[in-house]
């Protein structure tokens, strides 16, 4: 019983360097190198691994995908859903497509503004790093 709700904690491993990444900012002993290294698990972790529902849309336009996906960017076990959402971002004209399939519930929300404030947090770190290095 402990083994399982390990396993099931154990998923959600990237929301630890993405806390890091947001108090790192608040310490000022901790360097923007290594913000900048935890916001970039943390974004590989929401791209590929976050646990969510898969959202894409099923045959025949007849609502989505209730199965299980890995990532903001992939899609179930479907191999039609498997990479539907990064096509959806490739190609601009379904942006608002996939907005509304990243912010219809809270489980997939959550992930995808956790994701937004990763990305801030990399490019200022990032800004900082390369840019306002200290001589």
């Amino acid at each position: 019983m402990a083994r399982n709700r390990r396993r099931a904690a154990w998923k959600y491993w990237g929301y630890l360097p993405f806390a890091g990444a947001l108090l790192g900012w608040l310490n000022p002993e901790v360097g923007t190198g290594v913000i900048l290294v935890l916001a970039a698990i943390s974004m590989f972790y929401f791209f590929f691994q976050v646990p969510r529902p898969c959202q894409a849309w099923n045959r025949r336009e007849q609502g989505r995908c209730r199965n299980n996906a890995s990532g903001l960017l992939r899609g179930c076990h479907f191999q039609e859903h498997k990479w539907q959402n990064l096509s959806m971002l490739l190609n601009y004209r379904r942006w608002r497509e996939l907005g509304a399939s990243l912010w219809a519930s809270w489980k997939t929300a959550l992930p995808a503004l956790a994701n937004v404030a990763t990305i801030a947090t990399g490019v200022s770190a990032a800004l900082v790093f390369f840019i306002a290095q200290p001589k």
